[in-house]
């Protein structure tokens, strides 16, 4: 089986200015996942140790990756960095009925104590109100 090559990025990492890392997936499949973990690298090493990660990781466009994968990639970058920062993590769904279901699957991500809030397509602002309000 040859799987097809893609040009167009799975996963958009930028840093905005308010210093929130926001991921944008734009697809949903195994190297978007791929992007996605070689992008949280990248955050973690601009991250200060005193520092609380605030990430803003949006899949209204894409929806769900593929869950089984984004788990096992998601556990073993972990497992292979143990030192993360603390992290505050908002995400965008869409539709709104993803929130529920991603709330079960993804709360393994970042430990028990990471705080998180799911919010739906049209509340980008809401979610970098809550992701800044958490700071100290």
């Amino acid at each position: 089986m040859v799987q097809a090559e893609t040009t167009s990025p799975g996963c958009v990492y930028v840093r905005l200015e308010n210093g929130i890392h926001k991921f944008t997936f734009l697809r949903s499949d195994y190297e978007a996942v791929d992007e996605w973990i070689v992008h949280l690298a990248d955050a973690n090493h601009v991250t200060l140790p005193h520092e609380v990660q605030l990430q803003l990781i949006d899949m209204r466009d894409s929806g769900l990756p593929p869950v089984r994968y984004t788990v096992r990639k998601a556990r073993q970058f972990y497992a292979e960095n143990p030192h993360q920062p603390r992290m505050r993590t908002a995400y965008l769904f869409t539709p709104d009925v993803l929130i529920i279901i991603a709330r079960r699957l993804l709360s393994e991500f970042g430990g028990a104590d990471t705080p998180r809030h799911f919010f739906g397509e049209h509340d980008e602002k809401a979610a970098i109100a809550w992701l800044l309000g958490g700071r100290p």
